[in-house]
């Protein structure tokens, strides 16, 4: 369950073939795990996504075997890969959203370092230090959201669908109107006629998920009911 969480450990096996072998190998055990409850269990496939063409062919592999979407990292920067904004990936997204396989973004995937990862399962951790940075790690998906949703990603892409995972819900409204009031206070509605505001793009493609939340997820129900 690591894996999509840490999806560079692939990388760092530091043989290409090797990497992606093993990403292959994991993507068939997911479709094998998943196959004694195919509506029940959705498959989200890992892919190498330091190589553009091998992730490509990776997702159409997939696809093939009944995966739904893809685990993708956030934060690519992180790793010295462009943004998500780059025309980088334009071929793996426009190949995306033309067989409907969805972008996933786990908090976790480029979010905590290894030393983070380290510490926080030292035996010696202190357990509020976990329960900070873990709580901390939620909202990590807010740059993500920004990165979609400003900088015409959701804008070149209207088909493609976005998942904010594991992060909760209960700041999406806040953030979503904090989104909408500084696209027209930093003077980018006019910069940007052709786009619409960031709550548009969040409406139409980008959906969020909740599991532990009991009052805040009540307000996201009321204004996004069709993002959960």
């Amino acid at each position: 369950n690591l894996l999509p969480f840490s999806g560079h450990a692939f990388q760092a096996l530091g043989d290409e073939d090797l990497s992606l072998d093993s990403i292959r190998a994991y993507n068939d055990f997911l479709t094998d795990f998943a196959s004694v409850d195919p509506n029940r269990f959705v498959l989200l496939s890992v892919l190498p996504y330091w190589d553009v063409e091998a992730s490509i062919k990776e997702l159409l592999r997939c696809r093939d075997k009944g995966h739904h979407g893809v685990c993708f990292l956030s934060k690519p920067y992180k790793i010295g890969l462009p943004p998500l904004q780059d025309p980088h990936w334009e071929p793996l997204f426009s190949v995306a959203q033309e067989t409907g396989m969805s972008l996933n973004f786990h908090v976790g995937f480029q979010e905590f370092s290894e030393d983070d990862f380290k510490s926080m399962l030292s035996a010696k951790a202190a357990r509020a230090d976990y329960a900070k940075l873990s709580a901390m790690s939620y909202l990590g998906n807010a740059e993500t959201l920004a990165d979609l949703t400003l900088h015409g990603v959701c804008h070149k892409y209207p088909d493609l669908k976005f998942v904010l995972v594991e992060s909760g819900c209960g700041w999406l409204p806040y953030y979503i109107e904090a989104l909408d009031w500084q696209w027209h206070n930093s003077g980018a509605a006019k910069a940007y006629p052709a786009m619409e505001e960031p709550s548009f793009y969040f409406r139409r493609q980008v959906y969020g998920s909740f599991w532990f939340e009991k009052d805040t997820v009540t307000r996201m129900i009321d204004l996004y009911a069709d993002n959960l």
